[in-house]
């Protein structure tokens, strides 16, 4: 199944949280994830110059991670380091951004780890929705551009991070061009 770019945000076998942020195009598939320190950015392998396919999908420090679709990253990181209302600060960055304005009306996603508690955020055209995510050990958050389902329970699935690839292949996700893991303060990008 075709989900367009996702974030799972849950917590490993040991309850240690993870991110990962997933690239996944039909029509840009010329990308790639690139880490630059304590930040990784979509870039364009042939420089086309657009803030839909060249963005920060991801920062963190010792306290904060934050993956997602765009350039809200950046603002929802930097917003962290003085406000600790998580929800508050990703549903004012999300409502302020809104939707990605191209002709899909993409949503716009996001996963936070914040002091080791979790939360996401989407917003659509019709909908800016913010929340805290408890789940059990081996349980996530799937938060994707083109599948987000209403029913928050419905988004809940089983994933061990010990195996990145074979999880996505469980979970049926297409398309896939790089996926970036961050889980006990490491950052891999395959």
């Amino acid at each position: 199944m075709y989900v367009g770019r996702a974030v799972l945000v849950g917590r490993d076998n040991k309850n240690k949280p993870f991110l990962i942020y997933i690239l996944a195009s039909r029509s840009f598939k010329n990308r790639e994830i690139v880490k630059y320190g304590n930040a990784a950015y979509v870039v364009c392998k042939n420089n086309i110059e657009s803030p839909y396919l060249t963005y920060c999908c991801f920062r963190c420090n010792e306290d904060i991670a934050v993956a997602g679709n765009g350039s809200h990253v950046e603002i929802i990181f930097d917003n962290l380091l003085e406000n600790e209302n998580v929800v508050n600060v990703i549903a004012n960055t999300l409502a302020t951004f809104g939707y990605e304005k191209d002709h899909l009306k993409t949503p716009r996603i996001v996963g936070v780890v914040f002091k080791n508690k979790l939360y996401f955020g989407v917003v659509r055209h019709d909908l800016v929705f913010a929340k805290k995510f408890d789940p059990e050990s081996g349980e996530a958050f799937l938060l994707s551009t083109y599948g987000f389902k209403e029913k928050i329970e419905e988004n809940v699935v089983y994933f061990d991070v010990s195996d990145v690839r074979e999880g996505i292949n469980k979970l049926g996700l297409e398309e896939i061009i790089s996926y970036l893991v961050f889980c006990g303060g490491r950052i891999e990008i395959y």
